[in-house]
């Protein structure tokens, strides 16, 4: 019964925050996700569920929960993006991708060197790291689960990015673009961007009766994708499994994107984002500031303070050189640093939602690549330790 309780009290929060952002311009403009993470930490601090629950047995479900929702999160996100057709629309995203990517590697490659005698693990933190700064938690947590990471590992990581991010996001939504336009190139765009394969939703679009069918027929898929992945998956030893796991549902939902009947299913990605917000609620009350406040050992936080600064300043500077435009850049490094939920958000703040689509898509790469290249990099980073 307490579990039933903890797990509809997981989904239901969410499902009421996302509901209540269609009117609350509070919570639209803070963003669903951040504003679950603080609601979920406020509310974990002031109602535990370990004083009625055993801790190990209550972090075994949260952290079983999130799984699930983030399997099931992945394909819904990945079926509505055309690789090719995207592509051809925003000619100029390979270069600015080619230019994030070589930014976060540097970034988390450089702080391995740095903090590999201080921090245990540091080249899975980097392969974590790496995940969360080009696509945010989901793919945080897809490679902590692939890699086999400690739940309290990822917890310490995702509270710390937490404290992290609300300064990034300030100076995203406040003096970014006073900086970045006056530096970098700015081009008003003249012509809208859109695109038929990227649907232009968030998770309050789960409340449209009209979408609903498309909806179920998005999750029939994403379940076969998660079936068949976790059966391979299984077919491997426990270390290589979870990477399986993760690779295969990654590709099969890149596969069954590219079906049209499929990549125009309305709804999908505002179902996955839904499952998003259900998963940063699950994650957000695993966090534990008390625990962080007995740290002795702030050389992971400083990792992550070095990864986040090194990766935006090189970003910024190869911009600089390669004349891109301020805006675009703005939303790329929204988009990679902390996903295309977060693309909006600044648009509004900078008064330009016409780089809305591209950021998305931008987001929507980093969603691709960071399991791959998180994987990779800890793997890699592996064998030099």
């Amino acid at each position: 019964m307490k579990i039933t309780l903890i797990i509809l009290y997981l989904i239901i929060i969410p499902i009421i925050i996302a509901y209540l952002q269609r009117k609350s311009s509070i919570i639209r403009k803070i963003g669903a996700i951040p504003f679950l993470y603080l609601l979920g930490i406020g509310l974990h601090e002031i109602f535990p569920f370990d004083r009625w629950i055993d801790a190990t047995k209550l972090y075994q479900i949260e952290e079983s929960f999130s799984s699930v929702m983030l399997l099931l999160a992945i394909p819904l996100l990945l079926f509505s993006i055309n690789i090719k057709e995207e592509i051809k629309k925003n000619r100029g995203i390979l270069s600015s991708i080619t230019i994030a990517l070589v930014s976060l590697i540097l970034s988390t490659v450089t702080a391995f060197f740095i903090f590999k005698d201080k921090v245990a693990e540091a080249y899975n933190v980097s392969g974590m790291l790496t995940g969360l700064y080009s696509g945010g938690s989901p793919n945080l947590a897809a490679i902590k689960n692939a890699l086999q990471v400690a739940p309290q590992r990822l917890v310490l990581i995702v509270s710390y990015d937490f404290v992290i991010g609300i300064g990034v996001i300030l100076f995203f939504i406040t003096i970014a673009k006073y900086i970045f336009r006056a530096i970098l190139p700015h081009r008003d765009q003249t012509k809208e961007h859109h695109s038929k394969h990227i649907h232009m939703e968030d998770e309050t679009n789960i409340f449209d009766r009209n979408r609903w069918k498309e909806m179920l027929v998005g999750l029939f898929f994403s379940f076969i994708v998660v079936a068949i992945s976790v059966l391979i998956g299984k077919g491997f030893s426990e270390t290589t499994g979870p990477i399986i796991t993760i690779l295969t549902a990654t590709t099969l939902a890149i596969t069954l994107g590219q079906i049209p009947r499929i990549n125009h299913l309305k709804g999908t990605f505002s179902l996955g984002m839904m499952f998003i917000l259900i998963f940063s609620f699950a994650i957000a009350n695993m966090a534990d500031f008390s625990s962080i406040q007995k740290i002795k050992n702030p050389y992971l936080l400083l990792m992550m303070l070095w990864v986040m600064g090194c990766n935006l300043t090189t970003h910024f500077i190869l911009a600089y050189l390669f004349k891109k435009d301020a805006d675009k850049t703005m939303v790329s490094m929204i988009a990679f640093t902390y996903s295309p939920v977060m693309v909006p958000v600044v648009c509004a703040a900078i008064k330009n939602r016409k780089v809305l689509v591209y950021g998305i898509t931008f987001g929507l790469f980093g969603y691709l690549v960071g399991n791959y290249l998180g994987i990779l990099l800890a793997t890699l980073l592996l064998q030099v330790a």
